[in-house]
């Protein structure tokens, strides 16, 4: 029966997979509109909660502002789950057209079918669909982001389809992903090879990624670093922090943000019990709150390693309540494996904009690099009794204005997502004037 039924989904795959090719070697001569047309595509989209959402929101936030029109297609559900979800997704513009893609669920057998990160056979399902919706209104331009990456086949389809150009985001990296979030297939370099030949323009977060993608896959299509940011919308002015008082006897250290694989809090936590051994004095002069998604083998961790009165662990929260979450907070902290080295997480940037200390456990990548460079913070090399402990004391003994340098107000300023996203339109705005005559001259494999 299950022999039978894997049969079946494998032909079923197939015959959208030769559907879309077929459909998308044809092309179409659809008249454009007056108004210009974004399609974005994305996986993470508001009522979703999480660090893909915030990126491919901003620039639908800041696409009026450069007169795009636009439509998402997302597999993101609608249902709202959460306070947090909700408050997203009131955040989504009113005249934002939101193309919410239904789920199918076949099983192709590996050996006769492709498979990438994501699942291919949903993205050339997805492919019909978005094409047979997007008539009416052809895009002028199509913008994927991932993960997940099959969207970026998805995203090539109906760009090659439409004869429009096609940018590529990469929020994280693909086939040299070093994270098991990005589900590595037998044919994913082969696919990311596709899109990166189809695309006019690549864009990466960070200039270690940029690099790494052009070492795999070559020099072209061009490729730009546009960095995340912080939300200019939540934080203000008003929110610069106060000098606090040197002298305090308790300091308060916020983690925010989810804890998982990638960012493994067992070696911090061990090290806190260490020093804790250790310097009793000191460490009960720390508090540490983690707000966010915690798996519960670190809740039993925090039991076992008796670290309850130190450490507290609060459930993820609406995006505008962090910003008074981490002004109340006397230092702000990031745990950096070495895994992350080609990375900044999204929460450096809000960090940043608090003007309070940042705390770095992990000294190699992006990450300390930055903060040492802005004197924002400390960094410790590592997780260890001894590091915590003269991080602390370094910390007790600093005024909390002696993080907020020049270097980090400039950098502030010039990293706000909306900036990010003017950025990334204003490029966009210069490859639609380039691009008048359908057709790329690409030829299309699936």
């Amino acid at each position: 029966m299950n022999i039978l039924r894997t049969i079946k989904h494998t032909l079923l795959a197939q015959a959208y997979r030769c559907a879309a090719g077929i459909l998308c070697r044809v092309g179409t001569r659809a008249r454009r509109s007056t108004e210009r047309q974004l399609l974005v595509v994305c996986s993470a989209f508001p009522p979703n909660v999480g660090g893909g959402v915030y990126r491919p929101l901003s620039w639908i936030r800041t696409a009026e502002e450069f007169a795009w029109r636009v439509t998402v297609a997302t597999q993101s559900s609608d249902v709202v789950r959460s306070r947090a979800g909700k408050e997203l997704l009131m955040r989504v513009p009113e005249d934002a057209s939101v193309l919410r893609l239904p789920r199918i669920w076949i099983k192709p057998g590996r050996t006769f079918f492709p498979s990438t990160d994501g699942d291919l056979a949903m993205a050339f399902y997805h492919a019909l669909v978005t094409i047979r919706r997007m008539k009416r209104a052809p895009p002028t331009l199509v913008l994927v982001s991932g993960p997940e990456f099959d969207n970026f086949t998805l995203a090539r389809l109906v760009a090659r389809y439409f004869r429009v150009p096609l940018v590529l985001d990469y929020r994280d990296e693909w086939s040299d992903s070093p994270f098991d979030f990005v589900r590595h297939g037998r044919d994913d370099r082969l696919y990311e090879r596709r899109a990166l030949d189809a695309a006019r323009l690549a864009v990466f977060t960070t200039r270690s990624q940029l690099e790494a993608n052009r070492l795999s896959f070559g020099a072209t299509p061009e490729r730009i670093v546009i960095p995340n940011g912080w939300d200019d919308d939540l934080f203000s002015p008003s929110d610069a922090p106060d000098t606090g008082d040197p002298r305090r006897s308790t300091i308060t250290i916020r983690y925010t943000g989810n804890l998982g694989a990638h960012v493994d809090p067992a070696a911090f936590l061990s090290a806190l019990a260490g020093a804790s051994r250790q310097r009793p004095d000191l460490i009960d002069r720390v508090r540490i709150h983690i707000t966010g998604s915690v798996p519960e083998t670190v809740r039993r961790m925090l039991t076992e390693l008796k670290l309850e009165s130190l450490v507290s662990v609060d459930d993820a929260i609406p995006q505008s309540e962090v910003p008074r979450l981490l002004r109340q907070s006397d230092a702000l902290l990031i745990l950096y494996p070495r895994i992350m080295a080609r990375y900044i997480p999204g929460k450096l940037y809000e960090y940043l904009a608090t003007g309070r200390p940042i705390l770095v456990i992990g000294d190699e990548g992006e990450v300390p690099d930055l903060v040492r460079t802005l004197r924002a913070g400390l960094v410790a090399s590592g997780a260890s009794p001894q590091a915590l402990i003269e991080m602390v004391e370094r910390l007790l003994d600093c005024a909390p204005h002696t993080f907020q340098t020049p270097e980090r107000r400039r950098w502030v300023e010039r990293h706000s997502r909306s900036e990010a996203a003017r950025t990334l339109l204003r490029k966009l705005d210069g490859i639609a004037a380039e691009c008048r005559i359908p057709g790329n001259g690409h030829t299309l494999s699936m």
